[in-house]
């Protein structure tokens, strides 16, 4: 019996022993993977994980007007007293071939008699903004509004200021319409601004991309 006892002790000993020696192992395995982490951690905030901080790009024009780059594409700002849009039928644009005349293919006329293109109203800027067809273009208004526009046609410089932004009615922005479609209303005052009653504000700004 007492033989029994010892060997029961060594065993015991034995593998408290054991227990012991494989506790140290983990501990020294978990210390030399926190060290690790906290080395790449270090390298990270090094590198990578800086505030991120967006510093738009701006340049100036020939007319000394702001253009400020945004995420979508480019901001560009607007003269003052703007909240009349102007329209033309689209059987004005006649130039066989251009790039105008075919997207009148795909033309889809909005119940307020304005044609959208790809969802989005056709209109027209001056060259400041833009002169490429199908562009996509955002009118922001001051109350919030976005209207959201293609380019169908161009301005002509001439129609327009010396900024080539603003034709001398005050419209900065001239949408195609379907002349016979459109409401009394916009016939009146001469301005697709009375299409909708949201449109009727000032410009804020318009988003190019």
């Amino acid at each position: 019996m007492f033989i029994v006892c010892v060997i029961m002790i060594v065993i015991l000993g034995s593998f408290r022993a054991w227990m012991q020696y494989d506790y140290v192992k983990q501990q020294e395995e978990t210390n030399r993977i926190v060290k690790e982490l906290q080395k790449k951690t270090a390298e990270l905030e090094d590198t990578y994980m800086s505030p991120y901080h967006f510093e738009p790009a701006v340049t100036v024009e020939d007319n000394d007007t702001p253009v400020v780059g945004s995420p979508i594409g480019e901001t560009k700002s607007v003269p003052s007293q703007n909240g009349f849009f102007s329209y033309m039928d689209a059987d004005c644009i006649k130039g066989v071939g251009t790039d105008q005349y075919k997207m009148k293919e795909d033309y889809r006329l909005d119940s307020s008699g304005i044609w959208t293109c790809e969802g989005r109203w056709c209109i027209a800027v001056g060259s400041y903004y833009t002169t490429h067809v199908g562009q996509y273009i955002d009118i922001v208004l001051k109350n919030g509004t976005t209207i959201t526009g293609i380019l169908a046609d161009c301005k002509s410089d001439k129609d327009t200021d010396s900024t080539r932004r603003q034709n001398a009615n005050g419209s900065i922005v001239e949408f195609v319409v379907n002349e016979s479609s459109l409401s009394s209303e916009v016939k009146e005052h001469g301005s697709c601004a009375y299409a909708y009653p949201q449109w009727q504000s000032e410009v804020d700004h318009i988003d190019i991309y």
